[in-house]
């Protein structure tokens, strides 16, 4: 091999350790500039997470428009939506923490206590719907300008 070739080579692998050693740092340095309540969302997690929501909202509203389902399968089908949806708004925070998105930190809690009660309302016997369908409507009511 060529001493070009092999200088190029060590340069290659050198830069490679570089940037890795770079983005672990700045990892770190993040963890340091951050408080410790703080939660930072990038577009991309925040972007994934709301389609999560939007899908299981979407399909909510598509169970109590449709008749053709037993109690017991309405019951069960709504309310592992609505799981899903508990499960996702974990992904955007956490009670008490802050995060770098200001409308999310506004209305995060709010919308858990409704999804919650939607969830227990559900879940009751007999079911009650109206509070799931009520949460449906109130995330198009928000979103549809969007």
């Amino acid at each position: 091999m060529s001493t070009i070739l092999i200088r190029a080579l060590k340069l290659k692998v050198l830069f490679i350790i570089l940037a890795g050693t770079m983005l672990q740092g700045c990892a770190q340095i993040s963890k340091a500039t951050y408080p410790p309540d703080f939660v930072y969302l990038n577009k991309q997690e925040i972007r994934t997470t709301m389609q999560k929501m939007a899908a299981s909202i979407s399909n909510i509203h598509a169970l109590l428009s449709d008749t053709n389902h037993s109690q017991d399968q309405m019951r069960d089908k709504v309310s592992a939506e609505l799981k899903n949806i508990e499960t996702a708004t974990r992904e955007l925070g956490t009670a008490g923490k802050s995060t770098n998105h200001p409308l999310i930190d506004n209305h995060l809690d709010g919308f858990r206590d409704e999804l919650i009660a939607a969830l227990r309302a559900v879940e009751s016997d007999p079911p009650d719907y109206y509070p799931a369908g009520r949460l449906v409507g109130q995330c198009h009511g928000c979103h549809a300008q969007n």
